[in-house]
């Protein structure tokens, strides 16, 4: 490993979590919890390694069960895809998906109050 404890790669997961998709929290553990499901499977498994063996590399027991070349793997994975995260295009997309939500909502009702109405003969 590049002289990299597991608790500094999952603190600087922890703050790109922070930093492109604005989860809160203390800890990876916790940023995890909360917003895991933003994350891709592999991304929120490699995360979550990283989030046990930090917690393992803190008791001396433990310390020497963590695989380092996992967790130097775990690491750079999750670095690769939140770095790759375009912060306007995720807003962007939130912005369209919701105003379709809307769109949809109003135009379907919209034409069945105007189907029953020529159904009913009042059109």
């Amino acid at each position: 490993m590049n002289s990299r404890s597991p608790r500094d790669c999952a603190d600087e997961v922890a703050t790109l979590l922070k930093k492109q998709l604005s989860v809160g929290g203390t800890g990876l553990d916790v940023k995890l919890r909360r917003g895991g499901r933003l994350l891709p499977r592999h991304v929120r498994k490699d995360a979550e390694f990283l989030a046990s063996a930090a917690a393992a590399s803190q008791n001396p027991k433990l310390q020497r069960f963590v695989d380092s070349g996992r967790v130097e793997k775990s690491y750079l994975n999750c670095l690769k895809h939140l770095k790759g995260i375009d912060k306007s295009k995720r807003r962007t997309d939130v912005f369209l998906s919701v105003l379709s939500g809307v769109a949809l909502g109003i135009l379907i009702p919209a034409a069945l109050f105007t189907t029953v109405l020529v159904w009913r003969g009042y059109l």
